[in-house]
């Protein structure tokens, strides 16, 4: 909010069309600006979680449980502790058992603020033009939580705001270009740039929300 007054302020900067882009769970940290900040004319979420931080952690720990293919044993193990140290951060639960190194990590104010974070009751108080790109390869943010911010975006107070929604194809969460949805493909990614398509889609959106 701060850089957003910055810019506000200056002559070279139109006023009228400053706008905000957050990606992954920074598009969290947009949201919320520009749910409180008048001076910001238009938002873009990239890759955003459309869960709550309780559930975007559970299903995160899903995805990397399913890729390391671990026995059945461990993986029930390890979604018992986890679901113990997110219960113990919130207050719902005891630390009991849980190793003191990860309760060091875990017992944090911004972790529990993360936890507690739903983007849902902030969506329906955003009223800029709203813009949900997605690459259809993105696994770490599955593309259909594209489709459920869209669906609270449509329910927003300001009817009249409008959303659009962009899933881009061969573009992983990492807005590369890529062949699989595999995060083991990461490490063999030779293009570390972000994909044209992913800054076109973004100028020419804004382009046509703010005249």
């Amino acid at each position: 909010r701060e850089i957003i007054r910055y810019l506000d302020d200056r002559d070279d900067v139109d006023r009228d069309r400053i706008s905000v882009v957050g990606h992954s769970e920074g598009g969290w940290v947009a949201l919320l600006a520009a749910s409180r900040e008048n001076k910001i004319d238009a938002l873009a979420l990239i890759a955003t979680p459309a869960i709550s931080g309780h559930d975007r952690v559970l299903e995160q720990q899903r995805t990397e449980l399913t890729r390391l293919e671990l026995p059945e044993s461990e993986h029930q193990e390890r979604v018992v502790l986890q679901e113990r140290i997110l219960d113990a951060v919130v207050g719902d639960g005891s630390w009991e058992g849980v190793p003191a190194d990860l309760r060091r990590q875990a017992d944090t104010p911004w972790f529990r603020s993360f936890l507690n974070f739903e983007p849902s009751e902030i969506v329906r108080r955003v009223r800029q033009p709203l813009l949900l790109l997605h690459g259809e390869l993105d696994q770490q943010v599955p593309p259909y939580h594209a489709d459920r911010l869209e669906e609270m975006a449509r329910g927003r107070r300001h009817r009249q705001a409008s959303v659009e929604v962009m899933k881009l194809a061969g573009i992983n969460h990492l807005l590369v270009p890529a062949t699989t949805d595999s995060l083991d493909e990461y490490a063999g990614l030779t293009d570390a740039q972000v994909a044209p398509q992913v800054v076109e889609v973004l100028t020419d959106w804004i382009r046509r929300s703010l005249p």
